[in-house]
């Protein structure tokens, strides 16, 4: 393994830019009804997902991306 990529981290160095897929995303974890009805409380999947892709966006200067440290090991 030449390097670990940890997802939302404070410190974060690389994107990914998943405009064009984010809706398969909400659609697969939709799909995962038992982790969901887990969730404390009125966890709305599809805005926690939008407004975090939308936050990294505009830090990636794109519609929608997912944030990673990376760490060379």
């Amino acid at each position: 393994m030449r390097f670990a990529a940890f997802n939302a981290s404070p410190v974060a160095d690389h994107f990914v830019d998943v405009t064009d897929c984010l809706g398969k995303d909400i659609a697969s974890r939709a799909a995962h009804r038992i982790s969901l009805e887990n969730l404390a409380g009125d966890f709305d999947l599809v805005q926690f997902l939008r407004s975090n892709t939308e936050r990294a966006g505009d830090e990636a200067d794109v519609a929608l991306a997912v944030t990673f440290e990376v760490i060379n090991l």
